[in-house]
């Protein structure tokens, strides 16, 4: 049985922890070596950017698998929901 994907969106990335910096772009800061995550949607598509300095990394990503695979793969830890 095939499942969808879950959808990324503002709700989940309020679950997760983010934080809405301005309109449609929500930021987890100090995820690992003084690196903040980014992620801006856009009609239902989200672009998740690593930011140090200046943007380090920039990765489209639609779904929540993909933002829990990115997290993991930069802190080793697993993105967690946020009570």
């Amino acid at each position: 049985m095939k499942t969808n994907p879950i959808p990324l969106t503002e709700k989940w990335l309020l679950k997760f922890g983010f934080e809405e910096t301005e309109k449609r772009t929500w930021e987890l800061s100090q995820i690992g070596n003084d690196i903040d995550l980014c992620i801006s949607l856009n009609d239902g598509k989200g672009t998740a950017i690593l930011w140090q300095a200046d943007p380090i990394y920039i990765q489209n990503i639609d779904n929540i698998h993909q933002l829990q695979n990115l997290f993991f793969a930069l802190t080793g830890e697993e993105l967690k929901v946020k009570l």
